[in-house]
C-alpha cells in the first residue's frame, strides 16, 4: 500500500505533508479519518494519494440549508458544504467510490465517534481539522478515544490556533499538554502560508497517544516537540499569547 503524498497534497502548503509522510510509514493508512470536510479538498487529495484507502470525511455542516441552521451553523459553512459536494461530484467514480462523506454530524460529539466505530471498527488514528480554536483538544480526546486502537494516534491540525492573534493560546497549550498532548513545530515545512493567518498561528499540529514516547523518537528527528516536560522552551520561542494581549503578540505567561 502506498504510504506518502502526493506531491500538490493540501497537506503541504499547510505544513503538515511531512509529518504524515513520517506517520505513514508506521500505521496502516487504509482508512483515513478527518473531522472538518469544508470544500472536500483533503478527502480528494487523501484518495488521490492512497488508491486504496478508504477515506472518511465528518462535517457539522450539511449541503442541506435546514440542517444547517438547526445545528446553527455558520452561513460560509453551508456555503463550503456545497462547494465540497460540488468538488466531490467532479470527481471520477474511481475516486468518488472511496470517499465517505458525513455530513450534519458534530465531530465533537461522542454518538459521532460511536456511530464511526459502529461503521469502521477501531482505526489507528483520527485527523481533527474541524474547529478552528485552541479549546476542543480534550473534547476531541473524549468522544475519539475509543475509537483508536492501541498505541495509535489522535491528530489535531493548527494545534491551539488563536483566529485573529499572531500566535497560539498559551494556556490552552499549557493545559493539554499537561494531559498528554504533544506539539508538533511544522512551520520550516509550510510552503503556502495563508493570508490572514500568521505563520506561528497555523504551523503547529498536534497528538495524542497511548504510547507518547514510541511517537516522539518517531517524530523528533524531523521536528522540534513540545511536551509538559520542555514547555519552558515553547514559551521561549515566543510564540505563545494571552487572550487579553490587545497588541495580539504578547508572549503568554502563566499567572499563579
Amino acid at each position: 500500500m502506498t504510504n506518502q503524498l502526493i506531491p500538490d497534497h493540501t497537506k503541504f502548503s499547510r505544513g503538515f505533508g511531512q509529518f504524515y509522510n513520517e506517520l505513514f510509514k508506521h500505521v496502516d493508512n487504509k482508512i483515513i479519518t478527518e473531522i472538518g470536510v469544508g470544500w472536500a479538498t483533503s478527502q480528494i487529495a487523501w484518495a488521490k494519494s492512497f488508491p486504496e484507502s478508504q477515506i472518511v470525511g465528518i462535517e457539522v455542516a450539511s449541503p442541506v440549508l435546514s440542517d444547517c441552521v438547526n445545528a446553527e451553523c455558520h452561513s460560509r459553512q453551508h456555503e463550503f458544504a456545497l462547494i465540497g459536494m460540488k468538488r466531490f461530484s467532479d470527481q471520477p467514480m474511481s475516486i468518488q467510490k472511496r470517499i465517505e462523506l458525513h455530513f450534519n454530524r458534530s465531530g465533537y460529539n461522542a454518538e459521532t465517534a460511536k456511530e464511526h466505530l459502529e461503521a469502521y471498527g477501531p482505526v489507528p488514528f483520527v485527523i481533527d481539522d474541524g474547529k478552528q480554536d485552541g479549546t476542543v483538544h480534550n473534547q476531541f480526546k473524549e468522544a475519539w478515544l475509543p475509537n483508536i486502537t492501541k498505541g495509535g494516534l489522535l491528530i489535531r491540525e493548527r494545534a491551539f490556533r488563536f483566529p485573529c492573534y499572531a500566535g497560539i493560546q498559551g494556556r490552552q497549550a499549557w493545559k493539554s499538554l499537561g494531559k498528554g498532548w504533544v506539539l508538533v513545530d511544522c512551520r520550516k515545512y509550510i510552503l503556502d502560508p495563508r493570508p490572514g493567518e500568521p505563520v506561528n498561528q497555523q504551523g503547529f499540529i498536534a497528538f495524542w497517544s497511548d504510547d507518547r514516547d514510541k511517537w516522539i523518537n518517531i517524530f523528533k528527528p524531523h521536528f522540534d516537540l513540545y511536551t509538559d516536560e520542555n514547555f519552558h522552551e515553547l514559551e521561549a520561542l515566543g510564540v505563545l499569547v494571552d487572550q487579553e494581549d490587545e497588541e495580539k503578540a504578547k508572549p503568554f505567561i502563566i499567572k499563579a
